[in-house]
């Protein structure tokens, strides 16, 4: 409950200060760069023109050009696209009843047609005019006349107020109630205008109510009514005193108008908005000497009224108060040798906290003492108190140590490069990190990531602080990201954005600060800093922005369809690098938008900020319904989701039909295999059929259940030699194997060992034994006609062991011994 009205108090507060504020200046509007004047082919812009969906136009003097707020079509006869135009210069830009898009040029009108760019020539009077030389507001009307030096005029939303433009400037005027004309000082009540001469040609008002101005040499711009949800300030002294680049490293709110800020190779300044006066430390003579030429961070002091802390290159930290636009120094605290400080935390007492590269250390400003609280702690990056009066310790690569009092209570393990730390009114410690991410540490001090919903993208978090609202504000090179932790939600201010009347062309790691008694967030960098009134809306209600197709593309080229409607984009069917390109059409937030995808129904894909196409390698063929939603320029997420479908199409023998024909070939193919396939069974069972009788009679024979009458009216002498031949054979490949055995011969002959003791000796009279013993012979014959075959390598190959026993078993066989046989047939 507190909480809320805490917030309700500071939301009031910020309300009147900026009512104060909008009384003093009055800023009517915002004048901007047109952000795609680098993506036109030649800055000469003749005419502008938004067409019904939302798209931009501009008519060139080479070519017409529609924008969608990220990229620029071109579209013009050259040889690359060879067109129906007889000139590239466009005078004019229209739009017809039925959506297509007219344009005139000196050699006449055509009409464009936004599926498939074709282009016709149409009659020149199909093209509507400019109907801007006389307007309503006030309730009357106004022409050009009315305005000396006007050629085209148009009434902003306001309903009271006339914008005309004329050759080299544009003027604003105010409809009085007594019937006149009052110029409107557009120095002081737009923002970003300067009175120097321009080149200017026509105007049109946006669906949002904004005023797009043609120019040429550059001169494009666009004044916005938007109120900006941010400011940014320019330091043109440090140009005009010293030759430089506004390059702002740390800065803080001093009071009302006053800045301090560190100008690099400059040094400590203080600088008042209000008049633009400069002062730096050298102009002052108490800091003058000080070496204040090199301040790195700087913070003010909460409890020492117009007093900042500021940390130098050297171990010296000063304290530099102001009157006025005069500087005084007055504290000078020198570290211990070795000790460099890092950064700076004032508490809430008052007390002085300094990191340093080795340690920590606090100075007591009113006992003007330094102490030495942990001066090996580590490198110690950034500090931060939680309400309950700890004190809290980034240390790169050793975790967040917690202060109670003056000692180290305790240290939470975290080997990671700590960058910055903070804490949010629940107590909750968030801490970036080198590598890009989001840390926060609970009350049970564990770690746990926020990264990805805070949209980081790698890049190193510099700093972190906390608005009123607990959101935290995150700064790295590149960026600056309003998130929201209770929501998830987040918006992003990009640096060296496209339209940079708005932006930095870089942020500074240390540039960062928040004005305790306004809320307001400070960010500086290259070209000045920006300034940001705390608010609730990426909390609120999301516009219900749309997200549109704008660009299929295929390897790069475009495919023709209608950009306005609900797309099925047939894909031919070897579409690969298939880039799908979306755009809500609400071109000044472009930058700062998020979309998020899916296809069938899968999981929501959400893209960076800023990114607004997503590429496909391969997608398969056939259908995909793709849908796609999209944030405002607050970060919310809409409710408005758009379906579209994407056909990826087949290949001619990957359709329905080649299906069909492929099946049918091979059903055929099939048919004339089985029906070969069962002639051949056919044949083979007669075959068999008619062999049956004799393969029984086989079969009694082998099992030995055929008489011997039955085997001498059978030739079953062919069977015999067949089957003594196999038996030989197998004893031949086994002939060196001593443990070779009658049972395995009649395994190896798919026999049993009764069977072959019974056919061997039916056969050739002689036993199993006898029988390998005069095969075994035979091959000692063959072998001892070799006169260099011994006959102890004869015994060996045939597996005895003795030779002698070999001798004894060759005479039994042969009639002689090994070596009389070998003699007398040598």
């Amino acid at each position: 409950m507190k909480n809320i009205i805490g917030r309700n108090i500071a939301a009031l507060l910020i309300l009147l200060s900026s009512a104060t504020a909008s009384a003093t200046t009055r800023h009517i509007a915002t004048l901007l760069k047109n952000p795609q004047m680098d993506k036109l082919p030649v800055c000469s812009v003749h005419c502008i023109f938004q067409d019904s969906e939302g798209y931009i136009w501009y008519g060139t003097v080479d070519g017409l050009c529609r924008d969608d707020g990220y990229d620029v079509q071109i579209i013009r006869n050259d040889f690359l696209n060879p067109r129906p135009m007889g000139s590239n210069l466009i005078l004019s830009i229209g739009e017809s009843a039925d959506g297509g898009i007219v344009f005139t040029t000196p050699a006449g009108a055509y009409r464009l047609d936004k599926a498939d760019c074709h282009i016709t020539p149409i009659a020149n009077d199909s093209v509507p005019r400019y109907a801007t030389r006389t307007v309503s507001a006030g309730g009357r009307t106004w022409t050009t006349a009315d305005v000396p030096g006007a050629y085209q005029l148009i009434a902003d939303r306001s309903g009271h107020r006339i914008w005309a433009v004329t050759g080299d400037d544009i003027r604003a005027y105010d409809v009085m109630a007594d019937g006149t004309l009052r110029p409107i000082d557009l120095a002081e009540q737009l923002a970003g205008y300067t009175p120097d001469r321009k080149m200017l040609s026509r105007m049109t008002l946006t669906a949002d109510g904004d005023i797009w101005i043609a120019g040429y040499d550059r001169a494009s711009m666009i004044v916005s009514f938007e109120t900006p949800r941010h400011t940014r300030h320019e330091i043109p002294a440090i140009d005009r005193r010293f030759s430089r680049r506004t390059v702002v490293v740390t800065l803080a709110r001093a009071a009302d108008s006053l800045v301090w800020f560190s100008q690099d190779r400059v040094g400590l300044c203080l600088y008042d908005e209000r008049t633009g006066r400069l002062t730096t430390h050298s102009d002052c003579p108490t800091t003058a000497r000080t070496r204040l030429n090199i301040v790195h961070e700087l913070i003010p002091s909460a409890v020492r009224t117009h007093q900042i802390w500021a940390l130098t290159d050297t171990s010296l930290v000063y304290g530099i108060g102001h009157d006025g636009m005069q500087m005084r120094l007055t504290h000078t605290i020198a570290l211990p040798d070795r000790h460099r400080p890092k950064t700076l935390f004032e508490d809430h007492s008052g007390r002085l906290w300094i990191g340093t590269y080795r340690g920590l250390f606090m100075f007591d400003a009113d006992a003007d003492s330094l102490h030495s609280v942990a001066p090996d702690l580590g490198h110690v990056t950034s500090l931060t108190q939680t309400a309950d009066g700890r004190l809290w310790a980034a240390v790169s690569g050793r975790g967040v140590a917690c202060i109670e009092g003056n000692t180290v209570a305790d240290v939470h393990p975290l080997d990671k490069d700590l960058l910055s730390i903070a804490n949010t009114s629940d107590g909750r410690l968030w801490i970036g990190t080198g590598t890009g991410e989001l840390l926060t540490m609970g009350s049970d001090g564990t770690f746990s990531s926020r990264s990805a919903a805070s949209g980081m993208n790698g890049d190193m978090v510099e700093k972190i602080v906390a608005d009123s609202y607990n959101h935290l504000w995150i700064l790295t090179n590149r960026r600056l990201t309003e998130y929201d932790p209770t929501t998830d939600n987040y918006r992003v201010v990009n640096a060296n954005a496209a339209n940079s009347s708005l932006s930095l062309a870089r942020f500074m790691p240390r540039a960062l600060s928040i004005d305790a008694p306004s809320g307001t967030i400070m960010a500086g960098g290259f070209d000045g800093f920006l300034t940001f009134a705390p608010s609730l809306q990426i909390e609120g209600m999301a516009r219900n922005v749309v997200a549109r197709i704008t660009d299929v593309r295929v390897a790069g080229r475009s495919l023709p369809f209608d950009l306005g409607h609900p797309l099925d984009a047939p894909l031919p069917p070897d579409a690969h690098d298939i880039e799908i390109h979306f755009s809500t059409l609400d071109h000044l937030h472009a930058a700062v938008e998020r979309y998020a995808y899916r296809i069938d129904d899968g999981d929501w894909v959400a893209l960076p900020t800023g990114i607004n196409r997503v590429t496909f390698q391969t997608l398969g063929k056939g259908a995909h319904r793709m849908q796609l939603r999209a944030t405002d320029e607050n970060g919310l997420w809409s409710s408005r989701v758009t379906d579209f479908t994407v056909v990826r199409q087949p290949h001619w023998w990957e359709t329905t039909a080649a299906g069909i024909v492929f099946g049918l070939l091979a059903a055929s193919a099939i048919a004339l295999m089985l029906r070969y396939a069962i002639l051949r069974i056919r044949r083979d069972e007669k075959a068999l059929w008619g062999d049956s009788a004799e393969l029984l009679a086989m079969r009694r024979y082998v099992d030995g259940a055929t008489s011997d009458a039955a085997a001498d009216a059978i030739p079953f002498a062919q069977i015999d030699r067949m089957l003594t031949d196999k038996a030989a054979d197998i004893i031949r490949r086994h002939l060196g194997e001593a443990d070779f055995s009658i049972v395995a011969l009649a395994a190896e002959m798919n026999m049993s060992r009764s069977t072959l003791v019974r056919k061997i000796k039916v056969i050739t009279g002689k036993t199993p034994l006898q029988f390998v013993r005069d095969v075994k012979m035979q091959a000692a014959c063959q072998m001892l006609q070799n006169h260099t075959a011994t006959i102890a390598d004869v015994a060996q190959k045939l597996g005895y062991t003795d030779r002698d026993h070999f001798s004894r078993i060759f005479r039994e066989a042969i009639g002689q011994s090994p070596s009389e046989w070998q003699q007398s047939n040598n």
